[in-house]
């Protein structure tokens, strides 16, 4: 079974890739590269996997954070994927995605919380 530590790697992995991807484009630019965009839409649900399969412990640690808003984007992108709202996908790219990468910097950095 994963642990925590590996699901937040992956958290942080995902949002490197999601950032090399973005650096330097418009939202436009990668909406309109076929592959740029089904690479940054996996990488979005890669976050919110990871985020769901963290255990609740180390979730109600991290109160703050919007888990649900984080796994409910993955939801949609694989379930409602053609009625995908492109602004709020962008809006996770640039504000979601520094958020989440520097929140699992600092608990890998910081240590896991005790369960």
């Amino acid at each position: 079974m994963r642990r925590d530590a590996a699901f937040i790697e992956d958290v942080i992995q995902a949002c490197d890739q999601i950032q090399q991807l973005c650096s330097g484009r418009t939202a436009e630019e990668c909406e309109h590269d076929p592959v740029a965009r089904a690479a940054l839409l996996h990488h979005l649900t890669v976050i919110g996997e990871a985020a769901a399969r963290l255990s609740s412990g180390l979730r109600q640690s991290y109160a703050e954070l919007s888990w649900h808003r984080i796994i409910s984007q993955r939801n949609r992108i694989v379930h409602a994927y053609f009625g995908l709202d492109e602004s709020l996908v962008w809006y996770s790219i640039t504000h979601g995605v520094p958020e989440s990468k520097a929140w699992a910097e600092s608990v890998l950095r910081d240590g896991l919380p005790e369960e």
